[in-house]
C-alpha cells in the first residue's frame, strides 16, 4: 500500500464523535506525530487546517505547492498564504470554493458523517499558469461538526481549474459535483472500470512497465494497449502517468457485472495463456528460494518470470529465507 492509500484509509475513517475538549487535544497530538511521521514518505504537499481558529497546524516540508517557502513561514502566514501561491486568474474561483467548502461543511442538512473528501483542481503562480494542483480536503469531525481538515495538495491532468466533487462513503455509484453556474450540487455517476480494468489499473499504480503487467494478467501487449486506451477514454486522460494521477486524486469503481472484452474479443488477438502460478509451484519456489537459489535460475525451471516471483514476494506468496532476513537486518543495523 502506497503512504498516499495509507494516509487516505486513515483518515477516512474519521470522523469520531461526542469527545471531550481533553480527548480532543489527546486525539490533535496523535494526528500531528502522525503526519510528521508519513509526511517524510511522499512527495505531494500535506497541511492541516484548523477552522475553528482559522490556522494552519501542520505543513509538510515536499510538494511544489509550497513554492520555495518552508513550512515554518506558511505555517505563520496561514490563511494569508493562498494569495501568495495560487494564480491571480484563479485566487478569486479558490476563495469561492473555500467558502462553499465551509459552508456545505456547516450546512445542518449535510450528511457530514458520511463525507469521505472533497476535491478540486487550481493553478498555482509562476509555470506560465501551466502547472495544475489538485487539492484533496478530508474533514475531521468532533462532535458533528467540522474541526479541521486534512489537505493533501498533488499533481492535477485537469486541463481547467475548478472541478469541485464531493464524495461519500457508503455511495460507491455516485458523488456530488458543485456547479459555479446555478451554485448548486448535483448528484453525478463515478467512473466505473471492469474487473480487468480495475486490476490493470492497480498494478500501473505499483509502477510496473506494461510488458510485466501483460505477462501477469495473462494477456498480450497489444490487448494490454487496447485496454489503457479504454481507461484513459473514461478517465479523459492520455497517458498511463496520467490514468494513476486522476485515480489517486478521484473515486474509481469497478462494476463486476460488466465483462472485460465482450466488446472487444473481435478486434484483438486470442489471448496467451496464462502461466498459473498455483500452489504447488509457490511451494517448489518457496523451497529452492530457502536453500539460496537466485531468481533467475528458479525463474527459468518453473517457466515464470522474475518479476513474476517478485510480484508474489510484494504480496506476500513468497517469504525471504530467515537466515537472509537475519543478515540483512544485521548488515543494516536494525535490532
Amino acid at each position: 500500500m502506497t503512504p498516499k492509500n495509507t494516509i487516505d484509509q486513515f483518515f477516512e475513517s474519521l470522523p469520531v464523535s461526542e469527545i471531550t475538549g481533553r480527548d480532543i487535544d489527546a486525539g490533535m497530538e496523535c494526528c500531528l506525530q502522525l503526519l510528521k511521521t508519513v509526511s517524510h514518505s511522499f512527495d505531494e504537499t500535506i497541511y492541516l487546517i484548523d477552522f475553528h481558529h482559522s490556522c494552519f497546524r501542520f505543513v509538510s516540508n515536499k510538494g511544489i505547492f509550497l513554492c520555495g517557502r518552508s513550512p515554518g513561514e506558511v505555517l505563520q502566514l496561514g490563511y494569508d498564504f493562498y494569495p501568495e501561491v495560487v494564480h491571480p486568474k484563479d485566487f478569486e474561483m479558490v476563495t469561492k470554493i473555500h467558502q462553499v467548502v465551509e459552508d456545505y461543511f456547516s450546512h445542518p442538512d449535510t450528511p457530514i458523517r458520511d463525507l469521505a473528501f472533497i476535491v478540486f483542481d487550481f493553478r498555482i503562480r509562476g509555470y506560465k499558469g501551466k502547472l495544475m494542483l489538485n487539492q484533496k480536503v478530508m474533514p475531521l469531525v468532533v462532535n458533528n461538526q467540522v474541526r479541521m481538515a486534512l489537505c493533501v495538495v498533488s499533481r492535477s491532468v485537469s486541463k481547467k481549474s475548478g472541478n469541485l466533487f464531493a464524495y461519500f462513503n457508503g455511495q460507491e455509484d455516485s458523488c456530488f459535483q458543485y456547479s459555479f453556474e446555478n451554485n448548486l450540487w448535483k448528484r453525478e455517476g463515478l467512473i466505473e472500470l471492469t474487473p480487468k480494468e480495475w486490476e490493470i489499473l492497480n498494478l500501473l499504480k505499483q509502477g510496473m512497465p506494461g510488458k510485466e503487467i501483460a505477462d501477469i494478467i495473462g494477456i498480450t501487449e497489444k490487448d494490454l494497449r487496447n485496454t489503457q486506451t479504454v481507461i484513459n477514454r473514461k478517465m479523459n486522460v492520455s497517458s498511463k502517468v496520467e490514468t494513476v494521477i486522476f485515480a489517486n486524486n478521484h473515486r474509481v469503481v469497478v462494476n463486476s457485472d460488466q465483462p472485460f472484452d465482450q466488446k472487444m474479443s473481435k478486434k484483438l488477438p486470442e489471448k496467451k495463456p496464462r502461466r498459473n502460478m498455483t500452489k504447488e509451484k509457490l511451494k517448489r519456489i518457496q523451497e529452492d528460494m530457502n536453500i539460496g537459489e537466485s531468481n533467475n535460475s528458479i525463474a527459468k525451471r518453473e517457466n515464470v518470470g522474475e518479476y513474476t516471483i517478485r510480484y508474489h514476494k510484494s504480496i506476500g506468496n513468497l517469504k525471504m529465507p530467515q537466515e537472509i532476513r537475519e543478515l540483512m537486518k544485521s548488515s543494516s543495523g536494525i535490532k
